[in-house]
């Protein structure tokens, strides 16, 4: 049985190179995330690429994220 909620959903956040670590990032997200506060969303929730180490820590050892699920990919 699901349940309804309201979440705000980030689909995916990118720096340029030249302008990574500098608090952009983090700054982006918590706007996305106040945004989605003020609609009445009880979770955010973001993708970001596994491979993507950098941003992964970013997300989940600085900003509070968890991984909740994970999307597989096969080339045909």
């Amino acid at each position: 049985m699901h349940r309804k909620i309201l979440y705000c959903h980030v689909a995916e956040i990118a720096v340029k190179s030249d302008f990574q670590n500098q608090g952009i990032g983090r700054r982006m997200l918590q706007e996305a995330e106040n945004w989605g506060r003020a609609r009445g969303a009880q979770f955010a929730s973001l993708e970001f690429h596994a491979s993507n180490t950098l941003a992964g820590r970013l997300h989940q050892h600085r900003m509070g994220y968890s991984v909740a699920s994970m999307t597989a990919l096969k080339r045909p």
